[in-house]
C-alpha cells in the first residue's frame, strides 16, 4: 500500500469517528439488518419485471399504435426492475443483503444473472474504489491514467456515453488479473455457472423476445448507471473524504428506484449500513457535515457538469461549506 492510499483510509476513518462521537448508539441501529425489509425490495422488483415482461409481450402481438405504447412501457419497466437488481447487487457485495454469508451470496448470484456478470468479478473492483477512493489505487480515478485534464475530460465523456456498456464486458478480464487466487476460483465457478443459465435462455427464446424483454433494458440500464456513477465522483476533491463522493437530493421517487444509493456520501463513509437506512443515516449526521458536494437532482447535475466542461473547471461541482458546524464537529 502507497503512503497516499494510507493517508486516505486513515483520513476516512478519522472522518467516521469525528463524524459519529456520542453518536454511537444511534449508528448501531442503522446497521442492524431488517430481513422484512429486504425481501420485499426483492419481491416487488422481480414482480415489477414480469409486469414489464408481459407488457412487452402484449406489445410484440399488438399492432398499431398500442404496440408500441405497450413495448415502450415494458422496456422501460423492465429497466427499472433490472437497474434495482443491480444495485440490490451493490447491497450484497457489501453482505448486506441478508446476514449470513451463504444466503447473501446465493442471492448476489441469482441477482447478477440477469446482468451478465459475476458478482465476484465485480466485487473485486468494488472493494479496490472503496478502500482506496480516489487514490492511486482506486480503478475509477481518472488522474490514476493521465495527468492530462483534456484526456480526462474525454474519460468522462465516455463513461457518460458508452462507459458502463464498455464496462461490463472487460469486468471478468480485469477483475482476473487483480484478484487473490480464491477470487478468481470463485469468478470462475460463477461464470461457468451462470453460462449454465444464459446458454438455453438463448439457444430456445426468440432474440426479438430477449431483446424486447432483457437486453434493450440492460442498455438503458447501463445509461442510467453512467449518469448515476459520474454524478457519484465526477469533479469532486478526492484527498478529502467528505468531498470524495455527491450525494444527489433527489426526489422521494428516484430515491425509491435507485434504493437510496443517490445518499453516496453517506454510503462511502458508512459502507456497513443498508441502503434503506441510508437516509435516517443523512439526518442523523446532516448537523455535523462541515462541507459536502451535492446536487438538487441528476438533471441539476448533469446541465452544471456540461458548463464546467464548457469552461474547462474541474474544481468540485456544487461545494457546500457549513461553517456554522465546522467548529461544532471538529471542536
Amino acid at each position: 500500500m502507497s503512503a497516499a492510499d494510507s493517508s486516505h483510509m486513515h483520513a476516512t476513518l478519522r472522518a467516521r469517528q469525528t463524524l459519529t462521537r456520542r453518536l454511537e448508539t444511534e449508528l448501531a441501529g442503522l446497521r442492524r439488518h431488517r430481513l422484512a425489509r429486504r425481501l420485499g425490495e426483492i419481491a416487488f422488483f422481480a414482480v415489477l419485471w414480469s409486469a414489464g415482461i408481459a407488457a412487452g409481450l402484449i406489445g410484440l402481438k399488438a399492432t398499431g399504435s398500442a404496440a408500441w405504447a405497450l413495448r415502450l412501457s415494458g422496456i422501460l419497466v423492465s429497466a427499472a426492475a433490472l437497474n434495482a437488481f443491480y444495485l440490490l447487487s451493490h447491497e450484497g457485495h457489501h453482505q448486506l443483503l441478508f446476514r449470513g454469508t451463504f444466503a447473501n451470496h446465493a442471492a448476489n448470484i441469482a441477482l447478477c444473472i440477469p446482468l451478465l456478470h459475476s458478482p465476484s468479478a465485480y466485487c473485486v473492483l468494488h472493494e479496490l474504489h472503496h478502500r482506496y477512493l480516489g487514490g492511486p489505487g482506486d480503478p475509477d480515478e481518472y488522474r490514476n491514467y493521465t495527468d492530462d485534464a483534456r484526456l480526462r475530460w474525454a474519460l468522462q465523456w465516455v463513461r457518460l456515453t458508452m462507459g458502463t456498456l464498455v464496462y461490463m464486458p472487460l469486468i471478468p478480464v480485469v477483475a482476473w488479473r487483480r484478484a487473490e487466487r480464491a477470487d478468481r476460483r470463485r469468478i470462475g465457478f460463477e461464470y461457468a455457472a451462470m453460462f449454465a443459465v444464459w446458454a438455453p435462455i438463448f439457444a430456445i427464446v426468440p432474440i426479438r423476445v430477449l431483446l424486447q424483454v432483457w437486453l434493450i433494458p440492460g442498455v438503458v440500464v447501463g445509461y442510467v448507471s453512467a449518469v448515476r456513477a459520474l454524478a457519484q465522483h465526477a469533479l469532486t476533491h478526492s484527498p478529502d473524504p467528505l468531498l470524495a463522493s455527491r450525494s444527489v437530493r433527489s426526489n422521494p421517487v428516484v430515491s425509491f428506484l435507485l434504493l437510496n444509493e443517490n445518499y453516496h456520501l453517506e454510503h462511502h463513509l458508512f459502507p456497513e449500513v443498508p441502503s434503506y437506512n441510508l437516509p435516517r443515516l443523512r439526518a442523523l449526521l446532516r448537523s455535523r457535515l462541515p462541507h459536502t458536494v451535492e446536487a438538487r437532482s441528476y438533471t441539476r447535475f448533469l446541465a452544471g457538469f456540461v458548463g464546467r466542461f464548457v469552461r474547462g473547471d474541474e474544481s468540485p461541482l456544487g461545494l457546500q461549506r457549513h461553517a456554522a458546524v465546522a467548529t461544532k464537529v471538529e471542536g
